[in-house]
């Protein structure tokens, strides 16, 4: 997950820290790969103005990514959601991350349109 121009109250984000400990921060992140970690979170999913349903989506961060470049550091593994997304063909396409609903800890919200 990139920078993408996201801000908050004016100020960009930084990709390298923000989806780690701002939005995923209350997961049970475990280690995982050297130097890794990964966690889940449920996602209800559309793309292209199809509706796919709530998946289970791993989440991984490795800080050493970063490689002094300011690099993404976090990444959705799709899983099975893979094909779908590959037969779509969202390239040029732009991916929404919403927060779960007042109250809940998820589903988050993806949108691909």
């Amino acid at each position: 997950m990139t920078q993408a121009d996201w801000e908050i109250d004016g100020v960009k984000i930084d990709q390298t820290t923000y989806f780690r400990n701002e939005v995923f921060g209350n997961f049970d992140w475990q280690p995982w790969k050297v130097g890794s970690e990964k966690t889940s979170a449920k996602f209800d999913i559309r793309i292209l103005d199809k509706h796919y349903g709530v998946f289970e989506i791993e989440i991984s961060h490795k800080p050493s990514g970063e490689a002094g470049q300011h690099n993404y550091t976090s990444m959705l593994h799709w899983g099975e959601l893979t094909e779908i997304i590959r037969v779509a063909d969202v390239r040029g396409k732009t991916l929404y991350l919403y927060s779960p609903s007042e109250g809940e800890t998820e589903p988050f919200k993806i949108e691909i349109k």
